[in-house]
């Protein structure tokens, strides 16, 4: 079985709205960039919001220029453990009420179990920040919660390592998290995830199905 890129944690401009600084590309510039680096699978995970303009906005061009490459929709979005920040990236099902997810993401921190009552009638993947930037959450409050993947930068960390002593069926991933596209996809990480792939895939819906499944076995997930 062949084996594809992935990169489920991107950003745009649109995540200069809440403070960061991400280069002047524009998308079509940026969909180049995905191709190019053999991405077939991409989320623009922009902060505290869910861009659906963007996101169709980017789907067209897709469309127009016959790539192959299929974007999903999600956000990064605040926790919080006591009084220190953790961030974690949510990926939705791209066939649910977009609109109604889009107005219950906000700059509020919530919980990592508050995740799940808030976003309960939406199918979701998250991939909590561990081993990299705001990944103070304990490990330990991830118990009996759902966890797609520990959204990483660095394999050596002693919080990765604890949590995946902890949940060792959840597999570390290794998203760009990319801030300056001249970089990518190596901006802000040195490595990179890809998963065994199923070419009669055809749709997002179905891809991501199938990915949410391939997280469930860290056989089919790759480390380069």
């Amino acid at each position: 079985m062949s084996k594809v890129y992935i990169d489920l944690h991107i950003h745009s401009q649109d995540s200069n709205n809440t403070g960061s600084t991400i280069s002047n590309h524009s998308d079509l510039q940026m969909l180049q960039k995905l191709v190019s680096n053999h991405v077939r699978v991409a989320c623009f995970a922009d902060h505290d919001n869910l861009f659906i303009d963007s996101y169709n906005r980017r789907n067209k061009i897709i469309e127009q220029n016959g790539y192959n490459l299929t974007l999903l929709p999600g956000c990064e979005i605040n926790l919080f453990n006591g009084s220190k920040s953790a961030q974690a990236i949510l990926v939705f099902k791209p066939d649910q009420d977009l609109i109604k997810i889009k107005k219950m993401v906000n700059k509020n921190k919530l919980t990592y179990r508050d995740v799940f009552t808030k976003f309960s009638e939406f199918d979701f993947m998250i991939f909590p920040h561990t081993g990299k930037g705001k990944d103070i959450i304990n490990p330990n409050e991830l118990n009996q919660c759902y966890i797609t993947g520990f959204d990483s930068s660095n394999p050596k960390s002693r919080n990765l390592k604890k949590a995946m002593q902890l949940y060792p069926w959840v597999s570390d991933v290794y998203f760009s998290d990319v801030h300056n596209w001249n970089k990518y996809p190596f901006d802000n990480n040195n490595y990179r995830t890809a998963i065994e792939w199923d070419e009669n895939l055809n749709n997002a819906n179905s891809i991501y199905e199938y990915l949410k499944k391939t997280f469930s076995d860290k056989t089919k997930i790759y480390k380069y």
